[in-house]
């Protein structure tokens, strides 16, 4: 296609300075990733520049933005998976939170999903920790503190990371996976 292809790293720099590197280089085009939170200040700085753009987002950034973009749908990812657990017959599921403490696309999917299937978010089904292997294994360490019959049957994990630390924590401790617990994570992480 007689294209060069340039792979580039941004880290704190300010949009404008952003597209001034893509500018100095005298690029034609530019496919950025991006997260929701810089998605704005890059769409103005990309839109004022005329330089043909899309940002890839690994979240919907809020509101709109001026040029295209591809954005992973939160939402609907976390609705589908705590839907097809229960399309598997659980009714105990639950959450692994991690820190957030305002609610994500992902915490209101998993309170949707149930409530449209006419079941409960537990409070202590609702695992708030660190979003990684160590939190994970945290978050099994609570649920099993439950008596075996008050644990969920399936968790939704908010991020692979959290999934992963707890199925280890799990079969650490004898509990079969997805035997006696189901679980789902959420990213889309490689681990081998």
């Amino acid at each position: 296609f007689g294209y060069d292809v340039v792979v580039s790293t941004y880290r704190g720099e300010a949009p404008h300075q952003v597209v001034q590197s893509f500018q100095r280089r005298m690029a034609e085009g530019a496919i950025l990733l991006a997260s929701a939170a810089d998605a704005a200040g890059l769409g103005r700085a990309l839109t004022a520049s005329a330089l043909p753009s899309v940002l890839l987002l690994g979240d919907r950034p809020h509101g709109s933005l001026p040029l295209s973009t591809v954005a992973v749908d939160n939402y609907m990812g976390a609705y589908r998976a705590v839907s097809h657990l229960m399309e598997n017959g659980h009714r105990r599921i639950g959450f692994l939170a991690g820190l957030e403490s305002r609610p994500t696309d992902k915490a209101r999917a998993v309170a949707d999903a149930l409530r449209d299937f006419g079941l409960p978010l537990r409070r202590e089904w609702i695992i708030h920790g660190e979003h990684s292997v160590a939190g994970g294994r945290a978050a099994a360490v609570a649920l099993l503190e439950l008596a075996p019959e008050e644990r969920p049957t399936a968790v939704f994990a908010r991020t692979d990371h959290i999934a992963l630390g707890f199925v280890q924590a799990l079969q650490a401790r004898g509990v079969r996976v997805p035997d006696e617990i189901s679980v789902i994570g959420y990213d889309g992480i490689e681990a081998g």
